[in-house]
This record gives structure tokens, C-alpha cells and sequence, in this order.
């Protein structure tokens, strides 16, 4: 298994306000006397002149019409349908069968040959849900040498949303073998979870108080109390070619 493992594919989108000057008052200097009336001068009587013939009275200008402006018209249903952008397409429901994990996709962009299968089967019995991951292998000799994908997995569960996988592959004769590390929290204590483990398999041993189960076959869970109440399960899985 030498060589340098290489080429990890990553799977993973900021016035003044210029006071008015105040209206000063308009002041005229003038000499005393200047503003007294002038005496007024004795004026001859005039006779009155003759009224002017009345008129009838013209009809007052008839001041223009003004036309209020038109409403605005709403537009119509069929305008706003234009306006409005379409609706995104219904999402396809999805096949689980058809979803590819992202190691298997690794692994069949590095061209592996004997291990696309075994890291198939790893991959749908760790990864049953949203996740990324990150694969490592060898450039020059993909199907000769260990293949490694580390996966993050996001679940709906608000208080535990996120858990991992690690895969392993490697060619091993005309075939593969892989090995699977599962690490997920759980706010269920060890001794509950490990009650229920027990009814799929048998308790292994406690190892300076950490807890072991293994089902049947070579998966095997490890139970580390964490802070709290709550239990951090390690599952290890084998899978030999034979």
C-alpha cells in the first residue's frame, strides 16, 4: 500500500445649515420737515361732466374647462401575469435508488476498478442522508493503492443535526476490502442506547467504562458518555473479500 495519497476532491457561496438671513428692515434717513404734507393750493370748481350712457354689462369670460386626469387603469389579470416571473418547476420527487453517494462518485472519477463496488456497499450502509464529503487516492496508481473518503451528514434532528463517516478501500488480490468508522451524538444515554444494541447483538465488554456491542457480522459500536445525559456512539465496520 505505498505510494503518497493525493488529489483531494473537495465536494463541497457597507450641513451645514446656513441660517436664512433674517429680512432687515428698510430704512429711509430723511431731514426733519421732508415727510410734512405740502400745503395744498386752491383749485378751481369744475363742473360736473356728463354720466356716460350705460351699457348692458358683458357676459364675465367663461373660464376654460379643466378635464380632472383620467384614473389610473389597474392592469388587467392578464398583464400582471406577465409581469409576474414564473414559477419555479416542482422539484422531482427523488429516487433514493437512483442517488449516487459522493464516494462512490470519487471513486469512479479516480478510475478505481475492484473497489467502486465495496465502497458502494460501505457508503449505503453508512450515508442515509444530505451529505459532503471529502476522497483521497493515489494519482498514479488509483486502483492500486487505498482509497479514503471523509463524509459529514446533516439530519433534520435539531438537537443532534450532524454526524460523520470515514471509508477506507483498498485493493486487496482481485478484489476489495473496506472498513467504515460511523460518529454520531445522541442526547439518549449509553445505557439506553446500549439496551437497544443488545437486542441485535451482544455486549462485547466495558473498557474503563466505555461500553462495546457488536452486532452480527464485524460492526461493533463503542459508547462514550458525553457532557451531560447524552451518548456519543462509534460504530467500526469491516468488510473482508473472501
Amino acid at each position: 500500500m505505498g505510494g503518497v495519497l493525493s488529489a483531494v476532491l473537495p465536494v463541497l457561496i457597507v450641513s451645514s445649515a446656513t441660517a436664512k438671513p433674517e429680512p432687515g428692515a428698510f430704512q429711509v434717513a430723511q431731514a426733519e420737515g421732508q415727510g410734512d404734507p405740502a400745503p395744498a393750493k386752491p383749485q378751481a370748481v369744475r363742473k360736473p361732466r356728463p354720466k356716460p350712457v350705460a351699457h348692458a354689462a358683458s357676459k364675465a369670460e367663461t373660464p376654460p374647462k379643466t378635464t380632472p386626469p383620467a384614473p389610473t387603469v389597474a392592469p388587467t389579470a392578464a398583464a400582471a401575469d406577465q409581469a409576474t416571473p414564473p414559477a419555479a418547476p416542482a422539484a422531482a420527487a427523488t429516487d433514493p435508488a437512483a442517488v449516487v453517494a459522493e464516494p462512490v462518485r470519487h471513486a469512479r472519477e479516480a478510475k478505481l476498478g475492484r473497489c467502486v463496488d465495496t465502497i458502494s456497499k460501505a457508503s449505503s450502509s453508512t450515508i442515509d442522508t444530505a451529505h459532503a464529503a471529502v476522497s483521497t487516492w493515489s494519482q498514479k496508481g488509483p486502483d492500486e493503492h487505498m482509497f479514503q473518503s471523509i463524509v459529514a451528514l446533516s439530519y433534520s434532528n435539531k438537537v443532534a443535526p450532524k454526524a460523520a463517516t470515514v471509508l477506507v478501500a483498498a485493493p486487496e488480490g482481485p478484489g476489495c476490502e473496506a472498513t467504515t468508522v460511523q460518529v454520531y451524538p445522541t442526547t439518549r444515554s449509553c445505557g439506553d442506547v446500549e439496551g437497544d444494541l443488545k437486542k441485535a447483538g451482544r455486549q462485547v465488554g466495558d473498557f474503563g467504562g466505555v461500553a462495546m456491542t457488536q452486532e452480527q457480522g464485524a460492526s461493533r459500536h463503542l459508547l462514550l458518555p458525553a457532557p451531560g445525559t447524552g451518548c456519543v456512539v462509534v460504530a467500526v465496520g469491516l468488510a473482508l473479500n473472501q
